[in-house]
Parts: structure tokens; sequence; C-alpha cells
């Protein structure tokens, strides 16, 4: 069927029009190359009749908890309602309370415990994956591009075509299908109910509309372009995200989990209520890359709300900035290698090997004793325990010390620590008589606590400039 055609359908039709034709195929597929998915439905009694019934087939593979399903109909339909079971006690209370409650373990979950690994999805070339991903397209251009699922299938086409607003998409079951090059433009009209999109192909989708309440889940993106719109409520889950452009725009609830992003760009952008989880994997590059990664997008936010006077997320941003830049430096970092590289030979690169490490390690013990002690600057309040921290390990040096009225006496070693740290020297207890090394230990305090006050200091002072 013409693609402008299906979009034109009522939702049921649209629904059950993909129920008895690119479904249907898609689930044939996944029984002759998914690993004892079979065996997977038979399991928990899950017919392909009935997964596809819901209108919601990526929760039946998404998800890392048991899920429950609950049948209810509303005027007539039956509503599918699916439930994470997060906790045990909640199986309990809907075995109890609802009787007909389907229960079961998404398939990915499920399969990676049995083999006891991650990458068992067929991925064709580039080997096998921890979950679906389309790994081969056939054509870059909007009339040809097709998106390839599962080693040869091409899923659903419904992009490359413009659309005049969201209500084309809401409530319509687009899981597992390619919606690249497609425009979205015009008000159109919204609903209240939130319209979720699992595993679906997102290349060069075009926004320049009014939109809300839409979540997408696992779903790729490359080249998000949103201008001269105002969206709310949107919601992007473990999505991987190459390249988003926004301008001249409005985006209030927007979300991101453990959604690997890259090259963002925000110009005349407004925002309002903006949250987001890092990511632990980025792009497959593990978690030094996840960590680079990271401190790109903490900073590019950090500009954002900067621009919106949002003063405390962008110091926020700032310190998830530097946190990950600190944690991608100790991913590559590579101390015991640099010493070994002097034994290969006194060749330069050998020797620059050396000195990059060698600055890389003093790189990273500077960011973390700065992480420690005062969060970077956005943690002044650590500088108190860092503080009290000194104070007593001083405390017992001077109570094992040969320092007169310190020694052995541990109220007067701590009160000695106290007077030290603060740097008022009263001169009541004092090293005069005591070794080279009881003064040396003295003074070393001193310069710690002068230290530490400028780092207070700062440390709030710091938290004015956003």
């Amino acid at each position: 069927m013409n693609i402008q055609l299906l979009w034109k359908l009522p939702v049921d039709q649209f629904n059950d029009w993909r129920r008895n034709n690119d479904l249907k195929q898609l689930f044939d597929h996944f029984e002759d190359v998914l690993p004892e998915f079979t065996q997977w439905r038979n399991t928990f009694s899950l017919s392909m009749e009935y997964i596809l019934s819901t209108d919601q087939p990526g929760k039946f593979f998404s998800g890392k908890h048991e899920k429950a399903i609950l049948q209810e109909d509303i005027e007539g339909f039956p509503k599918y309602i699916f439930v994470d079971l997060w906790r045990k006690q909640l199986k309990a209370e809907l075995m109890r309370d609802q009787k007909g409650a389907i229960f079961f373990e998404p398939y990915i979950c499920w399969e990676a415990k049995r083999k006891n690994k991650l990458r068992f999805i067929p991925g064709g070339l580039a080997g096998n994956r921890e979950d679906f991903m389309y790994g081969i397209y056939t054509d870059n251009s909007p009339e040809l591009s097709q998106a390839i699922l599962c080693t040869g299938f091409q899923v659903l086409k419904m992009g490359g075509v413009s659309l005049d607003g969201f209500i084309y998409l809401q409530q319509k079951n687009l899981d597992f299908c390619n919606l690249d090059f497609l425009e979205i433009k015009g008000s159109g009209i919204s609903f209240s109910r939130q319209t979720e999109i699992y595993y679906a192909s997102v290349r060069y989708l075009d926004i320049e509309a009014k939109g809300q309440f839409f979540q997408f889940v696992k779903c790729q993106f490359e080249k998000l372009q949103v201008h001269q719109s105002n969206l709310y409520g949107f919601t992007f889950e473990q999505c991987n995200i190459w390249g988003m452009d926004v301008r001249d725009s409005r985006l209030s609830d927007f979300t991101f989990r453990r959604s690997p992003m890259s090259l963002l760009n925000f110009v005349d952008v407004s925002i309002a209520r903006w949250e987001f989880t890092p990511a632990n994997d980025g792009y497959g590059s593990g978690k030094g890359g996840a960590h680079e990664s990271n401190a790109e997008i903490f900073k590019a936010l950090r500009i954002l709300f900067q621009s919106n006077g949002m003063r405390r997320e962008a110091a926020e941003s700032y310190y998830g900035e530097r946190k990950h830049e600190m944690l991608a430096t100790r991913h590559h970092l590579k101390f015991l290698s640099g010493f070994r590289s002097l034994s290969w030979g006194h060749r330069w690169y050998h020797i620059r090997f050396f000195k990059d490490q060698m600055a890389e390690t003093f790189t990273f013990i500077g960011a973390i004793s700065s992480y420690v002690i005062w969060g970077f600057g956005e943690r002044p309040g650590r500088v108190a325990i860092s503080a009290l921290v000194t104070i007593l390990i001083y405390a017992i040096l001077f109570f094992s010390s040969d320092i007169a009225q310190a020694s052995g006496n541990f109220f007067n070693s701590l009160y000695l620590s106290i007077v030290t740290f603060t740097t008022l020297g009263f001169g009541d207890i004092t090293p005069k008589d005591s070794s080279t090394i009881s003064k040396m230990i003295v003074a070393s305090e001193a310069l710690f606590g002068a230290f530490m006050t400028g780092l207070f200091v700062a440390g709030y002072s710091n938290k004015s400039k956003y």
C-alpha cells in the first residue's frame, strides 16, 4: 500500500493492516533467525497472534525486568497495559488482584540469562549484537531508503513523506518501522495520551510543528532537525542519536535516559524541565568512549542552560562535564604501560609515550583530587568534610608524636590540630622542643588549612558565576 495512504488510515485500521502484513512477516523472520525465540514464546505461552494483537510488539523485547500484561476493554476494544515488575511484591499483588494477567520476561533479557552472554542478536557483517540495530541502509535518499534489521529484513517504510502535524503518528503502532526522511510540519491536533515507539529507524527526521507526549525507546536517530517548533513531553530512552540540530524552538519536559548523543547544536532554543541520564556505553565504544560522549553532552547542555538563565541546571551540567572528563581519562590511562615502554628501547616514540602517560596520570590525580575535595567547585560542602577528616588525621599524628602536652592526650591533640588547621596559633601548645618531623607535620597542616579555607570561599563564589 502507498505510504501516504497508510498514514491516512485511522489508528485501528493502520494497526490491523500492520498485524496482517509487515509485522507478521517480521515475526516469521524472528522465528527463523533469533535463537530460541520459539522456545521463549512457548515458555510464557505467548502466541504470535497475541503478541501482535497488543499493537506494542517492541515491549516484548525491551526491558530488564519481568512484565505483566493487563487487559481492559475500552469502548468495546481490548486495551493492553504493560507493567514492569521491578518489585517482587508487585507480581504477588497482580496475581492476587488481576486473575487474567499474563506474566513474561522480555526476550532479550531472557535469552541473555540462558546463554550467559550479551551478544546473540544476528547483525550480519557486524556480527552479533546485544540488541536490535539497523546495521545496513540500502540507499541514502528519501525515495529509496530502506532500513535492514536482523540479517536481511526490510522493515516497513513510512518515511520520505511530509505530514501535517503529529496527529498522523499518535497512537499508531510504529514499532520496527522505517521513519527515515520523514517531515512533520504544521500544528495538527494533539492528544493527551502518550505515543510510544520502539525500535524504529529515524534518520533525517525534520520537525517544524507542535507536538506533545511521545516516547522513543531504543530507536536510531541521525541528524534530527527541529526548527520553529513547540514540543512538550518528549522522552528518548536508550536511543542512539547521531546529531541533533535545534533552532528557534521551545522544548519542555524533555527526558533523555541512557541515550548516547553526539553533534548537538542549539540556537535560540527556549527550554523548561530537562532531564538527562548518562549512558554507560556509547555507540559500542566502551565505557571510555561513553564518558567522552557524556562530557560533550553535558557541555552542550551547560551552554543551553546558561542561555536560558537556568543557573542550577548549568552548574549541575558543569559538574557532570568535569566528572565524565575525569572518568574518560581514567579509562584511557595506561600508567604501567608507560613504564614498560621504557624497557622496549629508547626510541623517541617510546619516550614520547612515557611522557604522555605521565602527563595523563598527573591530570587524573589532579582531577580526582578536585572531585573528592570540592566537587570541581560545585560541591563546596565537601570542603568541610575534607577539613574534618584532615583535622582528625592530624590529631592522631599529634597523639603519637613527641609534642609536649599533645603526646598521649587526644583532647589536646585534637585542640592543637584545630588551631593549627585554622592558622589561629594561640601558642599554648607548640612543637618548639619537638623533633623536626613533628615540626614539619604541624607546618603541613597549617598549609592544608589555608588551602582548604581558600577552596571553601572560592567554591561558594564560583557558584554565582552561572
